[in-house]
């Protein structure tokens, strides 16, 4: 989705219009996004008050892009988190201690 904003005409207000211009889900599974729809499309309608199909304005097209970034960054902290617990969780289990005490 993110390479979407950028590479896309994207729009608010249905998933196509008569253009062909699409919203920034479709645009996303076009490009091989796989995931659930869930209620972005209703909120993205809603965040860019639409009524009818229109493009996205420069300023929604940023806001998304920052939302996406701060969402793919928290991923990463996430995964590093997981994984630095995980190699701890096994050096103690090796070890034979738990929290830096002996069992």
């Amino acid at each position: 989705m993110l390479e979407a904003t950028e590479m896309d005409e994207l729009i608010v207000g249905a998933y196509t219009d008569r253009s062909g211009r699409m919203c920034p889900m479709l645009a996303a599974h076009r490009r091989g996004g796989r995931s659930q729809v869930g209620t972005f499309p209703r909120a993205w309608d809603s965040f860019g008050r639409a009524h009818r199909p229109r493009a996205a304005t420069e300023r929604e097209l940023q806001i998304l892009k920052a939302l996406l970034q701060e969402s793919l960054a928290g991923e990463q902290s996430d995964v590093r988190r997981s994984v630095g617990a995980a190699a701890r969780a096994s050096e103690r289990a090796l070890s034979g201690t738990r929290g830096g005490q002996a069992r």
